[in-house]
């Protein structure tokens, strides 16, 4: 609209707007590429984990780890589905439920299944939310041919369960 008029004006808002559409893909380039590294790479599973929990000490709950099994490596892929649950598990408490405690299960007594469950014992509610931390968390174990299951109930609390291959 601007070109016929002012030719020098429309170039200017054309150079304007790809600069900012350029720093805008590289934000979300940047903010995948966080999503797809977890801290800690190259520790086992269960001291990741325990790292993510003490980010949470300062907070006015309490998390704990139970690990059943022998831990065992995972794919790359499962290994960051089961650490990005706990943290949404984690996030997600934080959020809404006001607990006083935050469980965080790692079962690898199945031989060809890790079980994750992260179990608040806050406010929880009669209607999960579909906010985009459990629709990118449900994608990421339908990827892996796994499933979750959420629980929460008002004044009950906020159960996931996972079961992904590996």
């Amino acid at each position: 609209a601007v070109m016929p008029l002012d030719l020098g004006k429309a170039h200017a808002a054309m150079e304007k707007a790809r600069h900012l559409t350029q720093d805008a893909l590289d934000d979300v380039r940047q903010s995948v590429a966080s999503l797809r590294t977890v801290p800690g790479e190259g520790l086992p599973l269960d001291e990741r984990v325990n790292v993510l929990l003490k980010n949470f000490e300062s907070l006015p709950f309490q998390t704990d780890l139970i690990v059943a099994g022998d831990v065992r490596r995972l794919s790359p892929q499962a290994e960051l589905t089961v650490y990005r649950a706990i943290q949404e598990g984690l996030n997600n408490a934080c959020k809404h439920g006001n607990p006083t405690q935050v469980c965080a299960q790692l079962d690898f007594t199945m031989r060809e299944i890790v079980r994750v469950v992260i179990e608040d014992n806050g406010v929880g509610t009669d209607a999960p939310g579909t906010g985009f931390g459990l629709l990118g968390l449900s994608e990421r174990i339908k990827l892996l041919d796994g499933r979750m299951v959420v629980k929460t109930k008002k004044d009950h609390g906020f159960r996931l369960e996972l079961e992904i291959p590996g």
